[in-house]
């Protein structure tokens, strides 16, 4: 009975002792919904973007027709002392447990993500599955673009980035992919490259393509069609349209609404090679039967050919790009040999990346539509 007591008493004890970070009131913190970072003469220059409600009546009330943000910068010889140079321009607590989106400068890329990351990872309030973007450029840039459509501009940012990615044309980047990429010390990483364009009320972000590291060494960029097909390779397109040119019917839309890819590794004289099966299920958007073009039903094998020749010339690029003229592994190939060529790899994992481009692959690409499209 007394030991129950006693250890009653402790866990009472205990109960003060649970919380790890002091309170503080929610009108003392400033909460950062984005982050830029740039290189500066003396260090890093930050960009916050702040949540500040531009509505009537309360300090939280919420105006959708205005920005509902403001911009606060500082430098630092590091990114922890220019944070720390902005809570006492802010006057406030920097809180990023809400922080939606961190954009890395170019200049910034080039030098290496470790210190970048290693902030962010290290820090309790920041989240592993944040995005994670590179400006064509400034990172401030970006950050300070005044964008009009949406509650918050980075929230109109985040919502072009899942968009674009649902639609099959950027490669998504987030923290914990680039901590993966550190750790593992083989494989490669990406993140979608972001650029304002527009003046005044048109003053819009884009998305300029795909940024490709080694690692955590900016190393290259990915174009549209090379992103998709990078996209085909690691089996992450989820829906996307292509346009293929029939003699007969002119231009067709195809809506590809199902693809499944699998990665074969063997190893072929030494050297790794890649079987890359790729199947896609689509559906045609836009082609009318009519008298004139009544074609269109035996000509769905030479569409299918077609689409085919398409998907493969992306892959192909991707394959080149990232391989060979890149030299870094975006698909987790050295995880495929680990598992399923695991000697070889045992053996010459150390020289990885000295091998990387002499691997080998082949495509085999296969398309069904399964929907002519409208009929009249």
């Amino acid at each position: 009975m007394k030991r129950i007591r006693l250890i009653a008493l402790l866990f009472a004890l205990c109960l003060p002792l649970c919380g790890c970070m002091q309170a503080v009131r929610l009108n003392n913190r400033a909460i950062v919904q984005g982050i830029g970072i740039d290189l500066a003469e003396d260090g890093y220059l930050v960009t916050l973007q702040i949540f500040d409600a531009k509505g009537g009546g309360s300090q939280t009330a919420v105006d959708a027709s205005k920005a509902n943000s403001m911009t606060l910068q500082a430098s630092g010889r590091t990114i922890a002392e220019a944070i720390s140079a902005a809570e006492l321009k802010q006057g406030k607590e920097i809180f990023y447990g809400q922080n939606k989106l961190i954009v890395v400068g170019e200049e910034v890329a080039r030098q290496g993500l470790e210190t970048i990351i290693s902030f962010f990872n290290a820090n309790p309030q920041s989240r592993p599955n944040v995005d994670i973007a590179m400006a064509d450029g400034r990172a401030v840039d970006v950050m300070t673009a005044q964008i009009s459509q949406g509650v918050l501009p980075v929230l109109s940012v985040k919502s072009l980035l899942e968009n674009s990615r649902t639609s099959g044309r950027i490669l998504r980047g987030q923290v914990l992919d680039v901590v993966d990429a550190i750790e593992n010390g083989r494989l490669g990483t990406f993140m979608p490259i972001l650029v304002k364009s527009g003046e005044g009320e048109e003053e819009t972000v884009e998305v300029l393509g795909t940024a490709l590291y080694r690692h955590s060494q900016l190393v290259g960029r990915a174009d549209e069609p090379a992103t998709r097909g990078l996209l085909w390779l690691r089996d992450d397109v989820k829906r996307t349209d292509l346009v293929v040119q029939h003699p007969k019917l002119g231009d067709v839309s195809l809506a590809v609404v199902r693809a499944d890819t699998h990665i074969q590794p063997q190893i072929v004289d030494g050297v790794p090679h890649f079987v890359i099966t790729c199947k896609t299920r689509s559906h045609i958007n836009e082609s009318i039967v009519t008298p004139e073009n009544a074609a269109l039903f035996q000509s769905i094998t030479d569409l299918e050919r077609m689409e085919t020749d398409v998907i493969r010339a992306e892959m192909e690029r991707a394959l080149e790009l990232s391989l060979r003229d890149c030299g870094t592994d975006l698909l987790e190939l050295a995880n495929l040999l680990d598992k399923y060529q695991h000697e070889w790899f045992v053996a010459n994992c150390e020289r990885y990346d000295e091998l990387l481009p002499q691997f080998t692959w082949e495509l085999q690409v296969s398309s069904e539509i399964t929907r002519y499209g409208l009929q009249t």
